[in-house]
């Protein structure tokens, strides 16, 4: 993975590293909510709290377009795609 933060079309303090197409780990600093473009096709989401550790699945996800997320707080959360 290498970092990728021009995939972020919205949002502040938002950090990619991506093996595009495949994965991407998404460090959201500020919590909220952002957009992200990525490459086309399915990808199965997992939320991160670095607070506890706890992963949690989320809905799944289609690229190719601008995807918004929006996360519980304003705290930081990390977010791991990968494609199906």
């Amino acid at each position: 993975m290498v970092p990728h933060n021009s995939l972020v079309t919205s949002g502040d303090r938002i950090y990619v590293l991506a093996d595009a197409g495949k994965a991407y780990v998404i460090y959201a600093a500020a919590g909220g909510q952002f957009q992200l473009s990525i490459a086309p096709g399915i990808y199965n989401v997992f939320r991160f709290d670095p607070r506890t550790g706890q992963s949690t699945p989320q809905q799944d996800v289609a690229g190719g377009n601008s995807i918004r997320f929006t996360l519980p707080d304003s705290r930081d959360w990390v977010l791991h795609l990968t494609h199906h």
